[in-house]
């Protein structure tokens, strides 16, 4: 019987998307995982890919909006520190819900550029979901904004590597995902990376352009006993 018929490719239906039947043998290349995501962290629109082994991949849009429970001065709703705790709290919450005990994550490193009140909340928002994932024994990879858009389109940086780029080039070389926003795509080139790190590629091949995106990766936690 051939692997087709064993475990066919299931049609698209909300986040269940594609079989991944074929990363078992790759997932134990340097040591187990039981699952390879992609995160990429969002006060506003999380995005998320789950593989989990013999398992259809999963794709999760955690989408958030602000608590506004306290009055300013004027009298206008704003958000207390408790809000902006409680709200933090639950996208950790969904998170980790969704992402195996002992699973490989590559998520996004923070964009050290960006400046504005929203900076504070992220980072705290990133640190606790990373922290929360190390205590499920997961290994966190952190990756870089400009190693993501250099896996997806080949280039670091610019307009070509931009949010409409990536997803146009996550759209045509993963035509069986359904991709519903930026952070999903990204989220899906994120766990792409993971794959492959781990010998698993999702796609046949890359340009070399594309592959620059892995030489700078820290892979070193793959290499170490399991916890």
């Amino acid at each position: 019987m051939s692997l087709n018929a064993l475990f066919p490719t299931p049609q698209k239906s909300g986040a269940i998307v594609r079989e991944s039947f074929f990363a078992g043998e790759a997932f134990r290349a340097k040591r187990e995982f039981p699952a390879i995501a992609g995160l990429d962290l969002s006060m506003t629109s999380t995005g998320l890919a789950v593989d989990v082994l013999f398992q259809p991949v999963k794709l999760h849009r955690i989408q958030s909006k602000p608590i506004q429970s306290g009055k300013d001065a004027k009298g206008k709703r704003t958000a207390t520190w408790e809000d902006r705790r409680v709200r933090m709290a639950d996208i950790v919450r969904r998170v980790t819900e969704a992402v195996p005990e002992g699973s490989l994550v590559f998520l996004e490193a923070p964009s050290y550029g960006s400046t504005g009140t929203g900076t504070f909340d992220r980072s705290g928002l990133w640190w606790w979901v990373f922290s929360e994932l190390t205590a499920l024994q997961c290994v966190v990879v952190p990756v870089s904004p400009a190693q993501r858009m250099q896996y997806a389109t080949g280039k670091g940086g610019g307009a070509d590597a931009g949010k409409d780029a990536v997803i146009a080039a996550v759209v045509r070389r993963y035509p069986w995902a359904d991709v519903t926003g930026n952070d999903v795509a990204d989220a899906l080139v994120l766990m792409a990376m993971a794959r492959r790190a781990v010998g698993a590629p999702l796609e046949e091949a890359l340009p070399a352009a594309n592959l620059k995106a892995m030489d700078k990766l820290d892979l070193t936690a793959l290499d170490s006993p399991s916890r």
